[in-house]
């Protein structure tokens, strides 16, 4: 494990990560032999952030989405495991300033029954488009539920009838990259029809 001597700056370190030189504090961690914590704490404790070094205790709501958007932090575990606080410390200190509740059946390629609304598929769709609209608020749990979906649909496109309900059928050439079979007549523009892309 380094020492951290020939580390960047935080300015410097933050400026990799938002121009996609690294993914994440991890390959920043490895590339430069030290651990993700010294990564944060080097980016924290310089100001790179208005000035301010890092926080005692928990930052405000404004501060926590400027670390997830910099990607200083992917989620809220790694805030609350950094602060020392739980992550429902980190969700109800964001709350108030969530994106409003996704309307889900805008989204949809389908008007879905509300006998269906429940069905497996329907969630895992459901947590997908969180997961693509408001990642920052997934916790440890539904990111990793997520991935593991994903993987899971690389031979598989969900599809849905008004009468059988929801249901897996196999992946074909024309689906493309889409986790949904998408119905004729569907209506859904191209931005949305994009959140159903394969990552």
């Amino acid at each position: 494990m380094g020492t951290g001597k020939d580390l960047p700056s935080a300015k410097e370190l933050s400026n990799l990560l938002a121009n996609g030189t690294f993914k994440n504090v991890r390959e920043v961690a490895e590339a430069y032999g030290v651990s993700e914590t010294m990564i944060r704490g080097r980016i924290l404790a310089e100001p790179s952030y208005d000035g301010v070094g890092r926080p005692a205790k928990l930052p405000t709501a404004g501060e926590i989405f400027v670390l997830l958007a910099k990607k200083v932090f992917e989620n809220q575990k790694e805030i609350a495991e950094y602060y020392g606080v739980t992550e429902a410390a980190v969700s109800i200190r964001l709350a108030p300033f969530k994106d409003p509740k996704i309307d889900f059946r805008s989204l949809m390629p389908w008007k879905v029954a509300s006998k269906h609304r429940g069905g497996p598929p329907g969630r895992a769709l459901r947590l997908h488009l969180r997961a693509q609209l408001e990642n920052h608020a997934l916790t440890e749990k539904n990111a990793q539920q997520h991935t593991a979906w994903l993987a899971d649909m690389k031979k598989l496109v969900v599809s849905y009838d008004t009468t059988e309900g929801w249901s897996y059928i196999e992946r074909k050439p024309e689906h493309g990259n889409l986790l949904i079979a998408l119905p004729e007549n569907h209506g859904l523009p191209p931005e949305t029809i994009e959140l159903y892309r394969m990552e």
